[in-house]
């Protein structure tokens, strides 16, 4: 399997999810793999009711989207559902940039003490994924700007 990521002109080049099946078929992967993303890509256009040239690949769009689907009036098992958004998530990842859907790494020391400082579940809920992403990026809490706002808001745009 290829681990390798794709390069700046694929990048700029997908815009639907047809340009993602594409991408599937170019990558270095098991054919059993390379069937399942695909099931999952088309089975997430047939949810929408469009064909893959008229969805556009943008996670965002297709995150708001995708949240608004009830699996069990589509057919599918609640665990399918989540399968599918995964695969989904798998097969663009492939063929453009993708922010994680979760930060995994443990917060720097600094952001740690704010976190620690926030009193209920909903403060922690709220600002976990900033938190996170700051940390992640090295900015420390008294360091944060309007840059970095808009650089949080660009890894949201970027996230499935």
């Amino acid at each position: 399997m290829s681990t390798t990521p794709p390069s700046r002109g694929d990048i700029l080049i997908v815009k639907t999810l047809a340009d993602v099946i594409a991408g599937i078929s170019r990558a270095e992967l098991p054919d059993r793999r390379r069937q399942e993303l695909k099931s999952a890509v088309h089975t997430v256009a047939r949810t929408l009711g469009r064909r893959l040239e008229e969805v556009p690949a943008d996670p965002r769009l297709l995150a708001n989207r995708l949240a608004e689907v009830a699996p069990v009036a589509i057919g599918l098992s609640r665990g399918r559902w989540s399968n599918v958004k995964s695969l989904l998530r798998a097969a663009m990842s492939l063929v453009r940039e993708m922010s994680p859907g979760r930060h995994l790494t443990p917060l720097s020391p600094s952001w740690h003490t704010q976190w620690d400082r926030l009193s209920t579940r909903l403060q922690r809920t709220r600002l976990s994924r900033f938190m996170h992403f700051a940390s992640a990026a090295g900015i420390d809490p008294e360091a944060v700007t309007v840059a970095t706002f808009a650089r949080f808001r660009a890894h949201l745009d970027a996230t499935c």
